[in-house]
């Protein structure tokens, strides 16, 4: 799902973006749509805002990532701003 969610910058080129995804029991990971403006659910549904994540990207070199890139940094921005260790 993390991939998939990485690729949709390919497809949009956009910098931030919603990518909303349902997990089918025979299909496995579905992309439903992608949102350029996407809202404030997912942040409260996981009781964490997006700021701090937005910032830790903004600061990181992102140019020339691919999606595997793309998606460890997205997985230590997650862990770091866990345990406290960014942000």
């Amino acid at each position: 799902m993390l991939v998939m969610a990485a690729r949709a910058f390919d497809v949009t080129g956009l910098g931030y973006l919603g990518v909303d995804i349902v997990v089918d029991d025979q299909k496995g990971p579905l992309l439903l749509e992608l949102n350029g403006r996407s809202g404030l659910a997912i942040q409260i549904a996981n009781r964490f805002g997006m700021r701090s994540h937005i910032d830790c990207v903004l600061q990181a070199e992102t140019t020339d990532m691919n999606v595997d890139d793309r998606v460890q940094l997205g997985r230590a921005i997650y862990n770091d701003l866990q345990t406290g260790v960014a942000g």
